[in-house]
């Protein structure tokens, strides 16, 4: 793997990730993989499937289904890209926020040191 770049934006939903990880995306001529536009259709298409709220992010049930899943799409999409270009990966990630020891892991499983930015509800952004 080359020594190319990796960026988490993590935060609670409406708080801008998407929009400050198209512009980190942008800025580092690199590939932005949004939870949201990477699974979406097929995460709404399970939920309908299995009888529930196909926008529901936040049941028990679609955390028992579809959050590790979802994230592992992330993940290992990110891993082909990384090879090549810097990757931007945006989603809420607010069970990995609380692991310290979450970005050794990640810098562990792609062989680059992550840079985990966090979103807060008032546009304040934590690097």
């Amino acid at each position: 793997m080359t020594n190319t770049e990796l960026h988490i934006v993590a935060g609670a939903a409406g708080v801008g990730k998407t929009t400050f990880g198209k512009d980190l995306a942008s800025k580092l001529g690199g590939v932005l993989l949004d939870s949201d536009t990477v699974t979406e259709p097929v995460v709404r298409a399970g939920l309908s499937e299995a009888g529930l709220d196909p926008a529901d992010r936040d049941s028990p049930e679609y955390k028992r289904l579809f959050r590790d899943a979802v994230y592992e799409c992330l993940f290992q999409t990110a891993a082909d890209n990384l090879q090549h270009i810097p990757v931007v990966i945006v989603g809420p990630f607010t069970r990995e926020l609380e692991n310290p020891n979450w970005p050794s892991q990640l810098a562990e499983r792609f062989g680059v040191t992550p840079t985990v930015w966090y979103l807060t509800c008032d546009d304040e952004v934590r690097r």
